[in-house]
């Protein structure tokens, strides 16, 4: 009881903060790059939220809180908004640079949704090819083929999209299977362990041989150290991410590391 009325308080204090102008929300960014050579691609925004007596509540608990309210509509909005604005910087330092952020199956099919993406991108004249959608696995997938046919005039229209956590959903597969996308993440979980663990090596090696069959570039989410880095070494995957090429930081500091 005790663990619901703590919910509940966040809940309603998310929803406070939503409306008063989005205070205590901000983002991290998380480097992307390329495997082989350790130059940066780009990198993923990632929401935060921080108020006491909460402290900083990171995506994991905040998105499942939110995702069925209203408001969750408005902070998808703010963010894309914010991390175009922060983009913009990134984009300065180095031009080919690639902004990711997380778009849930509830925002891609909300009406409008496509005419409100391209107002924000044209009005913050922010290059459609630099921006890419990671859709997660969260949501259930009930209309395949109208999310399939927006991903189609997406990707026309030069942005990318990635289907992010992969392997972790109810139907990861079914996914591969029915969905035109750029790029795929292959879940840390997969990763964590693939030093030792026999079946984590089986599992990564056929989805990376799969997208490669069906020119899909993977990225592995992460990595964390030099053996897990040696090791992944033998996969063809283009792109990689974790802690062993950065801890997700603030604009400032992104921009000191661009």
């Amino acid at each position: 009881m005790k663990g619901k009325k703590t919910e509940k308080g966040l809940l309603s204090a998310l929803r406070q903060s939503i409306r008063g102008d989005f205070e205590g929300f901000f983002l991290y960014y998380q480097l992307l790059v390329f495997a082989e050579s350790g130059e940066i691609m780009g990198a993923e925004a990632l929401l935060r939220w921080k108020k006491e007596p909460y402290g900083e509540v990171m995506p994991d608990r905040l998105i499942p809180l939110l995702e069925k309210e209203d408001c969750f509509f408005d902070l998808g909005r703010w963010i894309l908004q914010q991390a175009m604005q922060d983009g913009k910087l990134f984009l300065r330092k180095k031009p080919d640079f690639i902004l990711n952020v997380n778009i849930s199956v509830r925002q891609m099919e909300q009406k409008g949704f496509v005419k409100e993406l391209f107002s924000l991108l044209q009005a913050q004249r922010f290059p459609f090819q630099n921006l890419c959608l990671e859709l997660t696995e969260r949501g259930k997938l009930e209309h395949m083929k109208r999310l399939n046919d927006t991903f189609s005039l997406l990707r026309r229209c030069g942005l990318k999209i990635a289907i992010d956590d992969f392997g972790t959903g109810t139907a990861a597969l079914h996914l591969l299977r029915n969905l035109q996308v750029d790029y795929l993440k292959i879940d840390r979980l997969f990763v964590a362990e693939i030093v030792e663990n026999k079946a984590d090596q089986a599992i990564v090696k056929a989805v990376i041989d799969c997208a490669e069959q069906l020119q899909i570039h993977v990225c592995l989410e992460g990595v964390e150290n030099q053996e897990q880095l040696q090791y992944l070494s033998r996969f063809p995957a283009e792109i990689h991410q974790g802690y062993y090429y950065g801890k997700p930081i603030q604009r400032k500091e992104f921009l000191a590391l661009l």
